[in-house]
């Protein structure tokens, strides 16, 4: 990010939480996206404890961006 010269605030990392990369993004102040469709059907059992690091969860690639260009998580907010 230093050499992008951009904020964490201003990121978005999306994932499926395999391998904790959702807890390092999310240390760290970036947006995180987890997208449940792989470890849904490899280890549905683990969807909900690795949620506690995702600000938003999708199932598809294709669902983050809403018609009013934001991101809507589970409970309806959006953020743009």
């Amino acid at each position: 990010m230093n050499r992008l010269d951009v904020l964490a605030a201003d990121c978005v990392f999306i994932g499926e939480a395999g391998s904790g990369e959702l807890h390092g993004a999310h240390h760290c102040g970036i947006t995180t996206v987890m997208v449940t469709s792989i470890i849904k059907e490899l280890w549905p059992e683990k969807i909900e404890e690795r949620k506690k690091d995702a600000d938003f969860v999708i199932e598809h690639l294709s669902e983050p961006i809403a018609d009013d260009g934001g991101l809507h998580n589970n409970r309806n907010e959006a953020r743009r």
